[in-house]
C-alpha cells in the first residue's frame, strides 16, 4: 500500500484522544475496532494488505485504536460500567 493510500492522525473526542488509520476513499465507510491489544492494521492486515485487501475505490476504511489504548493514550483506559457506552459515543462522534 502506498502512502497516498493511507492516512493516520489523533483527533480529540469527548476529551478522549482518539488515534486513527484512514484507508481507500471509497464511498461507504467501514469502521474497523481492532481486539484488546492489537490494532487495525495489525488485527485486519489481511483486509488492509493481505491477500484479501478490500477495494479502496468502493470504501473508505477507518482503523481505531480505542480510548486509553495503544497511541490513544494518555489518558490510560478506566473500566467501569459506562466504559463501552463511552468507545461507542467516541466512535460515533469520530465517523
Amino acid at each position: 500500500m502506498s502512502d497516498e493510500e493511507s492516512f493516520s492522525s489523533s483527533v480529540a473526542v469527548n476529551g478522549w484522544s482518539v488515534w486513527y488509520e484512514k484507508f481507500g476513499s471509497g464511498p461507504k465507510p467501514v469502521l474497523l475496532i481492532p481486539g484488546a491489544i492489537g490494532t487495525g492494521r495489525t488485527d485486519f492486515y489481511h483486509q488492509l494488505e493481505g491477500d484479501n485487501v478490500l477495494d479502496f475505490d468502493l470504501v473508505t476504511i477507518i482503523a481505531v485504536e480505542l480510548p486509553g489504548w495503544g497511541r490513544s493514550r494518555p489518558p490510560v483506559r478506566k473500566y467501569g460500567t459506562g466504559v463501552y457506552d463511552n468507545d461507542a459515543q467516541c466512535l460515533y462522534e469520530l465517523m
